[in-house]
């Protein structure tokens, strides 16, 4: 058997691949699901690099199709989806049981899908001495001990976004309350400017603003600045909020991106969510640093 060739396709299947994206299959041909017509969605700010090549590649693939992308930060999101002004967004976690409830009780139907997976990651300026620490230290320090050599936490406005509620909702179960001062900015790239810029400020940016590799901006950033290793605990080895890191889950600040679609027909929202599922889609997102709810195929070639 010497001479034949055997292609396997191997997939990596992992739990969370099983409710992920199953319930939008992309034709390809645009016939049965809508790829054509206007839609305004919107989507974190720590996302922007790799969001704006999916609509680019979708709009080129389909160009009767149109989204208006909106860049909001997590809290103005979640307002908008609740009050029904947001039919279509990328979000950092799921709907609860209860907001789902709410949703229904205001006639917003709810229709949602696995994306892809990212982290937060923590900056510093690179003079700094620190290259690690762990999660407990970075509570205490957020609850205003001096454990940590920084003074300010650099994070988006007006609300701190998504990564401030993980440690608001962190520190309330060790009976910790928020008490560092804060820097709000309104994008990544200015709490990176304000790391750069001032030692004493520790940051918080989505990883695809350091890793994209598509992207040269994310490319000078990642060199610009200190990318910061943390430990779950004494127990763990240091992480970092990279792709493989994020992969076998050992980074302690790992976000779900969902898709949802509010628009309760079948437009366009479901549309470019089926695309994002696709593999061609799953691939682009791997390039940009983050990592596919469906992991891409690959085929081996056995002699």
């Amino acid at each position: 058997m010497t001479n034949n060739v055997f292609k396997i396709a191997l997939f990596i299947w992992i739990p969370f691949l099983l409710d992920s994206c199953l319930d939008y299959q992309h034709s390809g041909d645009g016939n049965d699901i809508p790829t054509k017509g206007t839609l305004e969605m919107s989507f974190d700010i720590n996302d922007s690099f790799a969001v704006t090549q999916l609509i680019d590649q979708f709009e080129i693939d389909y160009p009767k199709a149109d989204i208006k992308p909106r860049f909001l930060n997590y809290q103005s999101m979640m307002e908008g989806m609740q009050n029904g002004k947001i039919t279509a967004a990328f979000l950092h976690r799921s709907f609860t049981s209860e907001e789902q409830k709410v949703l229904e009780k205001n006639k917003i139907k709810l229709r949602s899908v696995k994306l892809f997976y990212t982290s937060s990651a923590f900056i510093t300026n690179k003079a700094s001495n620190q290259d690690s620490f762990t999660v407990d230290d970075l509570l205490l320090w957020c609850s205003g001990e001096s454990i940590l050599p920084y003074q300010k936490l650099a994070i988006i406005g007006p609300h701190g976004g998504r990564i401030y509620e993980i440690l608001d909702s962190m520190m309330k179960v060790k009976k910790l309350k928020f008490n560092r001062s804060l820097v709000l900015k309104q994008s990544p790239q200015q709490i990176i400017a304000e790391v750069k810029n001032n030692t004493g400020v520790l940051g918080v940016v989505g990883v695809n603003w350091l890793a994209d590799r598509a992207e040269q901006i994310a490319l000078d950033n990642k060199k610009s600045v200190k990318i910061l290793a943390l430990k779950k605990d004494l127990k763990h080895g240091a992480a970092y909020p990279f792709q493989s890191q994020i992969a076998d889950k050992s980074y302690p600040f790992i976000e779900t991106v969902w898709g949802y679609d509010l628009q309760g027909y079948s437009g366009l929202a479901s549309g470019f969510l089926s695309y994002v599922c696709a593999q061609s889609a799953q691939i682009m997102i791997k390039k940009s640093g983050l990592y596919p709810a469906i992991p891409p195929q690959r085929t081996i070639e056995i002699q």
